[in-house]
């Protein structure tokens, strides 16, 4: 009996710790001009990730909800700027269609394993600090002149 209060004791004790400590790490941003300079960029956040309006009028989302992001600009306004992206820590995928972005920070997304870029103008992919990569796509990207990608993505 004593042994099995110290294990719920220790399991609701660690998962306290694990919802304590998602909770610390996540950040409400607010969709803006100062967070996403480029407004093109925070129309696609908007309506991608389905935000809502909030009392004060503007749209707000926590950081550590955006697992997956997909910018595509093909029918809609263009992306020249992706400034703001790099406060989503955990992105996990990352799709970009049609952007007109010439350049993208991926270094913050250390939980990134998919990659999938089409059509864009990027001029240069650095990929090399995300060691959990396991796909990796480039198609139609004209401008292109330098990719690092991680020694084990196939």
């Amino acid at each position: 009996m004593k042994k099995r209060l110290i294990r719920l004791t220790a399991f609701i004790v660690l998962l306290g710790t694990m919802i304590c400590g998602n909770a610390a790490n996540a950040q409400k941003v607010r969709i803006d001009e100062t967070n996403f300079p480029d407004e093109g960029l925070r129309n696609q956040l908007i309506d991608g990730l389905n935000l809502s309006q909030e009392a004060d009028g503007n749209y707000y989302v926590e950081t550590n909800d955006v697992t997956k992001l997909k910018i595509d600009c093909e029918k809609g306004q263009a992306v020249k700027n992706l400034k703001g992206i790099e406060l989503f820590t955990v992105i996990k995928e990352i799709e970009l269609r049609y952007v007109k972005a010439t350049s993208i920070d991926l270094s913050k997304f250390t939980d990134l394993d998919v990659i999938d870029f089409y059509h864009t103008e990027l001029n240069s992919v650095d990929a090399s600090s995300n060691k959990k990569l396991k796909s990796f796509s480039m198609r139609c990207n004209g401008g292109l002149t330098s990719v690092k990608i991680p020694y084990s993505v196939t």
